[in-house]
Parts: C-alpha cells; sequence; structure tokens
C-alpha cells in the first residue's frame, strides 16, 4: 500500500486523473460505508441486530445506516466500531470510509476512546468511563 505522501506526489505529476485512478486503484478508499458494513457483518460472523445491540444503538437508525438511508455521525459510527468489536485500525478505516474523521490521540476524549477500543470495552463500559472523567457520553 502507497503512502499518502506518495499518492499526493502521484497525483501532483499525473498527466491524466484517469491514469491516476487506474494506477492506484488499490490504494483508494471505497466511500461506500453500506458496502463496508455488509463486509464487516460477513467477515465478523455477525448480523445487523447484534452489532446494533453491542453498539448501543437506536434499532430504526441504525437500520437506516446499513442501507445506506443515512450518513452516520462521528459518535455513531464509533458505536457500529465498538458493536463490530473492531480493533483501533478497523475503527480508524471505518472512520475514514465514513468521512467523519479519525481518532486524535492528542485529543482528551479521542484518547479516552482510543484506550476503549484496545481494551475492548463495551459501549456501556466506555460511558461509564467517560462519566467519571467528565466526558460526554454516547447516546
Amino acid at each position: 500500500m502507497k503512502s499518502t505522501s506518495e499518492l499526493i506526489n502521484n497525483i501532483k505529476s499525473t498527466v491524466s486523473i484517469q491514469k491516476f485512478l487506474s494506477e492506484n486503484e488499490e490504494d483508494l478508499y471505497n466511500p461506500q460505508l453500506k458496502s463496508h458494513l455488509q463486509r464487516l457483518l460477513k467477515e465478523k460472523n455477525l448480523n445487523k441486530m447484534q452489532v446494533i445491540r453491542r453498539g448501543a444503538l437506536s434499532e430504526n437508525y441504525a437500520y437506516q445506516i446499513f442501507s445506506g438511508v443515512k450518513l452516520p455521525s462521528r459518535d455513531k459510527v464509533i458505536q457500529l466500531a465498538v458493536g463490530f468489536g473492531l480493533n483501533l485500525e478497523e475503527t480508524s478505516y471505518l472512520l475514514k470510509i465514513a468521512g467523519v474523521g479519525e481518532l486524535y490521540p492528542r485529543t482528551r476524549h479521542d484518547a479516552i476512546l482510543i484506550y476503549c477500543i484496545e481494551h475492548k470495552l463495551t459501549i456501556m463500559q466506555i460511558n461509564d468511563l467517560m462519566y467519571d472523567l467528565g466526558e460526554y457520553i454516547f447516546q
């Protein structure tokens, strides 16, 4: 996989965007959140309801996310990541695909979330920890 800086340099030096896209297709993200969620269901051998319950998501809203009708907020994407039991790398990729910004370890709230994801905490455990530390909780 090419680094981001390599891709930027390739874009700057290309004579044709079509050529760049065809030569770098495997290094570009497919922004299809719906497709990625379907892939995760298969990879993790989970069903939507399991993810929804583990992520403490509203059933109706979550089904709209899975069907591509709704684009989720950053918090909802994190809840999905917890529902899927994703590791930090997988969570970062899901956040990228959803276009909501990755977790940033210099931000107190995000640092706590990184800890929670690494330690496989549930949404309830995350909310308890966030509350104890004076941070906002997932709704």
